[in-house]
């Protein structure tokens, strides 16, 4: 089916449509917010809204079937541009037919996954796309051999805005990207702890790449985000927590109040 998505939020206002499967668990999860008059990951999409700006670069990094490259689209408008990263080849069709449906030319679709370097990775697709990553989710699980790629490699200018959401491979697609960490991009990322550990690494390897930014909780209702000092433990409430890392003065540029 064909579902309108129309957000109003802080000032702003995005519409777009989707193809949504309602027998897919993620796609019925999307359209369970939509029902309720609200985005999906909410507290995502107020950091974008926020964020982005027409004209900007900024990275989908595990664009899945399109929901935030949508968005994105949207809010850096024509002069823009996104970077969609989507390996999975039944995800990147779908993605690809939700850029066709709302007419989107400044979104480039990127097939390889991010990695710290070119090279290649085994990739583990899976009935929900949601679930796909380059690690096993079990033995015994086959993969397809897939060539890597780099956001340094990717990005001619720096992005505004990162989102990452590749089922613990951020750390390396984090340490692909070192010249571009240097200007202080506004990072959203996924801290799903068994991915991460699937991955061999950790919430405190990933903060330890992002030495230099400020971590921040993120709430679901859009407030001024909690900030995280570096040496207080992150510990995920719920299996796919998003965080942000950007500097404290940005942030208070981003939001201007604090509801206390």
């Amino acid at each position: 089916m064909i579902q309108a998505i129309n957000l109003r939020m802080l000032g702003r206002e995005v519409d777009f449509c989707m193809y949504l499967d309602h027998a897919c668990p993620m796609e019925h999860a999307v359209l369970h917010y939509v029902e309720q008059g609200q985005p999906c990951e909410p507290e995502s999409v107020s950091v974008m809204l926020r964020a982005i700006k027409p004209g900007d670069l900024v990275v989908d990094a595990g664009a899945n079937i399109g929901f935030f490259t949508l968005l994105m689209s949207k809010l850096v408008g024509d002069d823009g541009q996104v970077l969609a990263f989507e390996p999975g080849d039944d995800n990147r069709s779908r993605l690809r037919k939700n850029l066709e449906l709302n007419n989107c030319t400044n979104v480039r679709v990127i097939e390889q996954p991010l990695w710290s370097s070119a090279g290649t990775v085994e990739m583990f697709t899976y009935a929900d796309g949601g679930s796909n990553s380059l690690w096993a989710l079990k033995d015994g699980d086959r993969g397809t051999l897939l060539h890597t790629t780099t956001l340094e490699q990717e990005c001619k200018t720096c992005p505004s805005f990162i989102k990452l959401d590749i089922e613990g491979a951020e750390v390396r697609a984090l340490r692909g990207a070192w010249k571009l960490l240097k200007h202080r991009p506004v990072i959203v990322t996924e801290i799903n702890r068994e991915s991460l550990e699937r991955a061999g690494t950790s919430i405190e390897e990933l903060r330890g790449i992002l030495t230099g930014f400020d971590c921040f909780g993120l709430s679901d209702t859009g407030h001024f985000p909690t900030y995280i000092p570096r040496h207080t433990k992150v510990v995920p409430c719920k299996p796919n927590t998003n965080v942000m890392f950007s500097m404290m003065t940005d942030v208070q540029k981003m939001w201007t109040e604090a509801h206390v």
